[in-house]
């Protein structure tokens, strides 16, 4: 079987419904609005007859996602299928001549520059969450949590993020450990902050999270789960220009209701006594809390 028969077989068998194909053209345009594909190119120059440049390369990353993880196969016979969509199609595209192996698709991939995929990253989250209304006045709230994911057990993972390891040795995949900061009004993630969860360069959710703060919009309501809730983020968080409304542990919550009643505050902007959480000498935090307390032991930072 000739090339020819090969790639015509394989185009025959991903055969691209009329619906799906108009749906997918929209995608692509409105990820064309999002992004500026002028300071790609510029980011990642390529030669006038390549197919899989910057722009190109990242639509199909963002196609594969938007289908379940569709196979490179899958996604080249798509993008050739549907290549009189593509008002900028060139050279072996325009004239049907790009081959459907994905090699060069692949390739691509491998060689798109990481400043490309961070560019991208910022510039669609800004114009998601600049097309929307503050959720807080004129104010942007971010919801932070944290995660970790198993990576690759690659030699290069592997000694930069460590595997878990007990008395029986190390296990097998790598962890990451990750702090992302979703926008509330647009459910949009900045970038998330990436650091090893063991080994000796092992980094933990407050480190990240003083990480991710100057990277937040101004002003900005940070919402997060108890275990955020400590001094190192709120002072930080303060530092940073935003404010911190956050869930605490029992032990943190105790060290609040340790201030007489009288001069707790209660939804109102003061200091708080954190004596008993720094230690025995009394020191009073100099960013603006505000408590909501239920009983002597239930005072959440508002």
């Amino acid at each position: 079987m000739s090339m020819a028969q090969r790639q015509a077989e394989m185009l025959a068998q991903q055969v691209v419904p009329a619906d799906v194909a108009l749906e997918r053209q929209r995608g692509q345009q409105f990820f064309a609005q999002l992004i500026d594909g002028d300071k790609l190119m510029q980011l990642q120059p390529m030669g006038p007859a390549a197919v899989y440049d910057a722009m190109v390369t990242s639509w199909l990353i963002v196609l594969q996602r938007l289908h379940g993880g569709a196979t490179l196969q899958q996604t080249v016979a798509s993008f050739i299928e549907t290549r009189a969509l593509h008002t900028n199609a060139k050279g072996r595209l325009a004239e049907g001549r790009l081959s459907a192996n994905s090699g060069a698709y692949s390739r691509a991939r491998t060689r798109l520059e990481l400043s490309v995929l961070e560019h991208l990253s910022k510039h669609v989250f800004d114009s998601l969450v600049t097309a929307l209304l503050p959720p807080v006045g004129d104010r942007r709230a971010f919801i932070l949590d944290g995660t970790t994911i198993q990576l690759s057990p690659t030699p290069e993972l592997k000694k930069a993020f460590p595997p878990a390891s007990n008395q029986h040795g190390d296990s097998v995949w790598p962890i990451a450990l990750l702090v992302v900061a979703h926008e509330l009004e647009s459910g949009c993630a900045l970038r998330p902050e990436v650091g090893a969860m063991y080994g000796p360069e092992a980094t933990s959710e407050v480190a990240l999270t003083k990480q991710i703060l100057p990277k937040l919009p101004a002003n900005s309501v940070l919402l997060a789960d108890r275990n955020f809730g400590v001094f190192a983020i709120a002072w930080g968080a303060r530092q940073a220009g935003h404010e911190l409304v956050s869930r605490l542990t029992s032990l943190v919550s105790r060290s609040f209701s340790s201030v007489p009643s009288a001069t707790r505050p209660r939804r109102t902007s003061g200091y708080v006594s954190l004596e008993g959480r720094l230690g025995t000498q009394s020191r009073r935090s100099p960013f603006a809390s505000r408590t909501a307390c239920r009983g002597e032991h239930q005072c959440v930072d508002l």
